[in-house]
């Protein structure tokens, strides 16, 4: 359900916005994974209060994993 609400909460920011264009294009991967964490810093800012330091605490060393699904699902809304 967290995961949802960060996926959710990324198409709200600029930065997200971008992404998506990133992902929709032929950009390296590494380019999307570089914005992906920033945004993953700036929801971890904004939101630990509200979502828990349990959440960031499991999701730290899948940064690169939590962006591969969020692209399939940016993917599967293009199909």
């Amino acid at each position: 359900m967290k995961i949802l609400a960060f996926f959710a909460y990324i198409p709200t920011t600029k930065d997200g916005e971008r992404l998506i264009v990133k992902i929709k294009s032929s950009v390296a991967e590494n380019e999307i994974y570089d914005t992906f964490a920033i945004i993953y810093r700036r929801y971890k800012i904004l939101k630990q209060s509200e979502v828990g330091e349990y959440f960031f605490k499991e999701t730290s060393d899948l940064v690169n994993k939590l962006c591969d699904d969020f692209e399939k699902t940016v993917r599967e809304e293009n199909s």
